[in-house]
């Protein structure tokens, strides 16, 4: 085309880089360019006189306007000059579906109002602004996962140094009474106090091992690392005794056992059952002091050991239950009782879960509360049933 070769309206439309159509004020089709043939896959005579809405998809997201606020928009063109845009999901005429960008312009030839409708395609964009919308997804994830990493570091710190330090000051004392009553005993010569201490100083010990058991395994299943269970034949009677001989009781405190007869044997890790009975009982003295009435019983229910655990203590707030076994946590009227900081009965649910069972806690605030297990008696390896 000469420079001297007058340029006409379709010649102008057809130079967009953005796919053009040109509307009536009813709304129909009257000039369309090359670019809105490609980007709708409709040819020139197919769109002309066919109202201006079927570019849009007859279902959108709920993020996009549809053929209402398009059909707006244009018809606001008549009343004053702003120049609206709108983003759709335009339909093909294969079906298929693109979002794009509509901006609409008034335009006067004379007595006649029009309305042209400049369309581009904003697929790319919307990818990017996707992938971005992941990215940030993606970094508040990480960001939140080094945040809770250095909570539960500054947690784990703080428990072993709090629950560490009262057993550690116990055996440092009772170990000097020891040192001084034993400088004055004659060679051969025995005494009770003496054997007392010795037996506390046991326990201690073995307070101190489970607390750190237990934080390893916290370090543990952070890292996404199972617990092992060694599992061997375990009498829960057997056990249940062995654990209330070894707590020391307070002045006014008692354990009352409801256990069968006979042996209720089950294929357990015992030590880590062993755990679990201590920081029940544990839990159940602390939080009864003044009435220290704590009544454990055990029973087969079918192919399961239930064991339950009951005090009448100061209980459990309500709403508070079904986080009272994650990590860290404490019931609220719990402060200032006594000292601890919401390991053990976490670590109480996942041996238990482990060993393919469950556990649960009822309560009412100022009256009690009452945790029950239930382990299977037998178990699952490989395909094959063991006991």
């Amino acid at each position: 085309m000469s420079l001297t070769t007058p340029l006409t309206l379709h010649d102008l439309i057809d130079a967009s880089p953005d796919a053009i159509l040109v509307v009536d004020v009813a709304g129909a089709i009257i000039l369309v360019n090359r670019r809105a043939e490609h980007l709708l896959g409709y040819t020139r005579d197919e769109l002309l006189g066919r109202p201006f809405t079927i570019l849009v998809a007859p279902a959108t997201d709920d993020l996009v306007p549809g053929v209402q606020v398009l059909r707006d928009s244009a018809r606001s063109l008549t009343t004053h000059d702003a120049t609206p845009t709108v983003e759709v999901v335009a339909q093909r005429k294969d079906g298929s579906l693109v979002p794009v960008e509509v901006s609409l312009n008034g335009l006067e030839t004379g007595a006649r109002k029009l309305v042209v409708a400049a369309v581009r395609d904003i697929s790319q964009r919307k990818r990017m602004e996707l992938e971005r919308l992941s990215l940030l997804a993606r970094e508040r994830s990480a960001r939140a996962e080094a945040e809770a990493a250095v909570q539960l570091r500054d947690a784990f710190l703080a428990t072993v140094t709090h629950d560490l330090k009262q057993p550690l000051t116990n055996i440092h004392a009772r170990a000097q009474v020891i040192d001084e009553l034993a400088a004055e005993l004659e060679p051969g010569q025995t005494s009770a106090q003496i054997r007392r201490l010795a037996d506390r100083i046991v326990h201690t010990s073995s307070e101190m091992a489970d607390v750190l058991a237990e934080l390893l395994e916290v370090s543990r299943l952070q890292l996404g690392q199972p617990l092992e269970l060694e599992r061997t034949p375990t009498d829960i009677t057997a056990l249940a005794r062995r654990v209330v001989d070894e707590l020391h009781l307070a002045e006014g405190q008692s354990i009352h056992l409801q256990l069968p007869a006979e042996p209720l044997i089950g294929f357990w890790d015992e030590q880590r059952l062993e755990r679990v009975l201590r920081n029940l009982l544990g839990n159940a003295l602390k939080y009864s002091r003044g009435t220290g009435h704590v009544t454990l019983s055990a029973r087969r229910d079918a192919d399961a050991l239930v064991v339950d655990v009951t005090d009448d203590g100061i209980g459990i707030p309500p709403g508070e239950l079904d986080g009272i076994f994650a990590w860290f946590r404490r019931g609220t009227n719990a402060v200032g009782v006594t000292a601890g900081a919401g390991v053990g009965l976490a670590g109480v649910r996942q041996i238990v879960e482990q060993h393919g069972g469950a556990v649960w806690a009822t309560s009412v605030e100022g009256s009690g509360s009452t945790f029950t297990i239930r382990l299977p008696l037998q178990f699952q390896l490989s395909g094959n049933l063991t006991r």
